[in-house]
């Protein structure tokens, strides 16, 4: 299928016509058209181009365990792609086949470059512009009284020119995604010292050796000095199963650092089918069902592998550890697979549902026990990691087999689940997919652009119905009646977000026992009982009649690594910071609060016999919901770790030293828990703070929101007559966009 460049010309025929209307309607829904042309633009030729190889994206949270998937699958037991307790890969890896291995850096072109300079200062822009009108705001709202009625010789004094930081960081929330990303990136660059006209529009070849992830931490680490700079990597590989396939490995998409989950969501249109992982003890979190059944879609992805990863790590616990293990395996699979099956029914559409025939019954994986039985098979040592996990299993179930490689190849499940059910099968159905793909992605980015335009005319509509119906006196008259609805519903509103403080305060607490029952598992501090044989020696007798005698001694000690006590510990802390990073967005139900919230403001309208559009009203109220975001996690693992090899400098300890190990062990574990507890107060602090203060602010926000609405169309009232023709004009235009876009469409397919 060829490129429709006249698809893409009347596409930027709309996008002009959209422009003759920033005057009528919010601006944000015309950049958000252009912004959405000019990414499938890019990404159009490479995914209709059904001759090509089939390309599968790596996708997943931050800790959901891809890179330890694709070491397995593609590496055997090697450590090729950087593992690491925070995200190493800051742009994507493209790994495909290739006979000479190599590494490929590819850095931003100039032009690129320039783009994220300019969309950075686009949001400093935005951010002086939002700051001037929220004090603006503030100032006139100190000038008026409880009803809203202006105070005749005002002398009340707004406190202070400067906002505190949390209205700034919401600020900041309300721009466009794309401008933050820019913003981070172009911050990041300034702390490098890279001289960049020897860098931009180039790309460098790396020698490979067997540490991939120190070879590429310059270049895709946090602190990388070309990190900001880097477009994507490419990494060719002499691994068979990787022949007529391409691998891209994307950034998380939780990751912390904006930049790189816009990256993920972007390359995905690239992809042609997707393998989603997902971990086992926190299988299907929301954002993985929100990926699956609206990211995806949306780009043309109808082949999705929903993998459990980390599956050892969840029979380790106690609830399984009193069943044989094929039972409990057994059990623990039909349990995830049923969860997983009525979340997808419950958050989906019957035809969503549907699609997703690939994703369902989930895979269950273990990249460890493969990694650890491909390391045996070629005489090759264990990691601390590895032994660990594999003593726990054997401690919790007699039939583990941890020294056979063959079962512990079987219990991974990576052969058999991924490489033959999955894999072969999509090499073979190589054409189909990409003739799926290609259809699937067309249509959609059709619907999506319809839908936009949609959403545009019935904004103007409700535009131009206002300016033919109302002067300036009922606009403000209509305001006024608003702002009166709204107020009498404002105690009830408050009392929603406050109920969701108490709620959130219940959630959050839970957390607290979560991670007090995982202590245990990070106690044991392995000894070992060592004994060796010494020779000594001693001379009896006097003068001429001297003599040697030689004896042995047995010579026994315990002793234990001082890796094993830090290992523990970096794990329990790693573990702790996890469940409060991913339980966290449960503590809020947006959508939940959102659905009250816009109930009870249609029932405060009835009741006060106020007309009203539902889009005039309850429009404002998602995009002010928009701004309620969750505060991040901030604990430093290392601090714990760095402390015991601080008192403990040896690599091992001996006799009575390995229970003072023991007990200083103890003792950070318990420090840990301390810590945990009290950054999970400060969360909850901060979180109670931000929906009292949503709640207190909620309705004045709607109100101004809808404010501006007025105060635009009081403006367009200056020249109404030629508005209107502007307005009606405008409509007709986008009406005839849709249309002709539409019959267009039928074309590409």
């Amino acid at each position: 299928m060829e490129l429709n460049t006249t698809y893409f010309k009347k596409l930027h025929e709309i996008g002009k016509v959209l422009e003759t209307g920033r005057s009528m309607i919010d601006e944000q829904y015309i950049d958000s058209f252009n912004l959405e042309l000019k990414q499938v633009e890019e990404g159009w030729q490479d995914v209709v181009d059904t001759n090509r190889t089939l390309k599968i994206g790596i996708v997943g949270g931050v800790k959901a365990g891809k890179s330890s998937f694709l070491n397995a699958l593609l590496f055997r037991e090697r450590d090729i792609l950087p593992k690491a307790a925070t995200p190493m890969t800051a742009a994507l890896t493209k790994i495909s086949y290739s006979e000479t291995p190599y590494a490929k850096i590819v850095f931003y072109e100039d032009k690129d470059w320039n783009a994220i300079l300019q969309n950075a200062a686009t949001f400093d822009e935005r951010l002086e512009t939002a700051i001037a009108n929220e004090k603006k705001r503030r100032e006139e709202n100190a000038k008026k009284d409880v009803w809203g009625r202006k105070i005749q010789n005002n002398l009340v004094a707004v406190q202070g020119d400067s906002l505190d930081q949390y209205t700034i960081e919401r600020l900041k929330k309300n721009i466009d995604e794309e401008f933050r990303a820019c913003k981070e990136l172009a911050e990041m660059a300034d702390t490098r010292g890279v001289v960049l006209n020897t860098l931009l529009g180039s790309d460098q070849e790396i020698p490979l050796s067997d540490n991939l992830e120190a070879d590429l931490k310059e270049y895709v680490g946090a602190e990388g000095k070309y990190t900001p700079f880097v477009k994507y990597i490419e990494l060719g590989m002499n691994e068979p199963v990787l022949k007529d396939l391409e691998i891209i490995d994307t950034p998380g998409l939780n990751d912390p650092i904006v930049s790189r989950s816009i990256v993920t969501k972007r390359f995905l249109k690239n992809c042609d089918a997707a393998f989603l992982m997902s971990f086992c003890g926190q299988f299907m979190s929301a954002q993985d069902v929100t990926f699956l059944l609206k990211a995806l879609p949306q780009e043309g992805i109808g082949h999705v592998v929903l993998i459990g990863s980390k599956f050892d790590s969840v029979l380790q616990e106690k609830s399984y550890a009193n069943l044989p293990l094929q039972r409990a395996a057994a059990q623990l699979v039909a349990k995830l697979s049923a969860a997983a099956k009525d979340t997808i029914q419950r958050n989906s559409s019957s035809s969503q549902g549907k699609r997703f025939t690939d994703a369902l019954p989930p895979v269950f994986i273990s990249s460890l026990l493969y990694t650890a039985a491909q390391k045996m098979k070629n005489h090759q040592p264990l990691s601390e990691e590895e032994k660990k996990s594999m003593d726990n299993l054997s401690k919790s179930y007699k039939d583990f087999e941890k020294d056979n490689p063959d079962f512990l190849l079987g219990m991974s499940n990576i052969d058999e689940g991924i490489r033959k059910k999955k894999l072969t099968i999509y090499k073979q159905e190589r054409n189909r997919i990409l003739q799926e793909k290609s259809e699937d992605y067309i249509k959609q980015k059709e619907l999506g652009f319809l839908d936009k335009l949609n959403e545009i005319q019935k904004v103007a509509q409700q535009n131009l119905s206002d300016l033919e119906e109302l002067d300036k006196g009922e606009i403000l008259k209509k305001q006024r009646e608003i702002n009166q609805a709204l107020d009498l519903a404002r105690g009830t509103l408050e009392q929603t977000f406050n109920e969701a403080a108490f709620d959130a305060k219940k959630q959050l607490k839970s957390i607290e026992h979560d991670i007090m029952g995982e202590q245990n598992r990070f106690r044991d501090v392995k000894s070992q009982d060592k004994v060796r044989n010494e020779d000594h020696s001693y001379t009896e007798g006097h003068l001429w009649w001297k003599k040697r005698r030689h004896y042995t001694v047995r010579v026994e000690w315990r002793e234990a690594s001082v890796a094993d006590a830090v290992m523990q510990a970096g794990d329990f802390a790693r573990e702790a910071k996890r469940h409060l990073e991913e339980d966290l967005q449960y503590a809020i139900s947006v959508d939940q609060i959102e659905g009250k919230l816009k109930k009870q403001i249609v029932n405060a309208f009835q009741e006060a016999n106020v007309p009203y559009e539902v889009e005039e009203i309850l429009g404002p109220v998602k995009l002010v919901m928009q701004e309620l975001t969750l505060p991040s996690v901030n604990v430093n693992v290392e601090k714990y770790v760095n402390e015991i090899e601080e008192a403990f400098p040896n690599n091992v300890v001996k006799d009575n030293d390995v229970e003072k190990l023991r007990l200083y062990l103890e003792k950070t574990l318990n420090q840990i828990l301390k810590d945990m507890e009290e950054e999970l107060n400060d969360l909850t602090e901060q979180i109670s703070s931000s929906l009292n203060q949503k709640a207190v602010l909620f309705v004045d926000q709607i109100q101004n929101k809808i404010q501006e609405s007025g105060n635009r169309l009081v403006r367009q009232l200056e020249e109404k007559e030629k508005n209107i023709e502007n307005c009606k004009t405008f409509i007709q235009e986008v009406k005839q966009a849709k249309l002709s876009l539409s019959t267009m469409g039928k074309g590409t397919r």
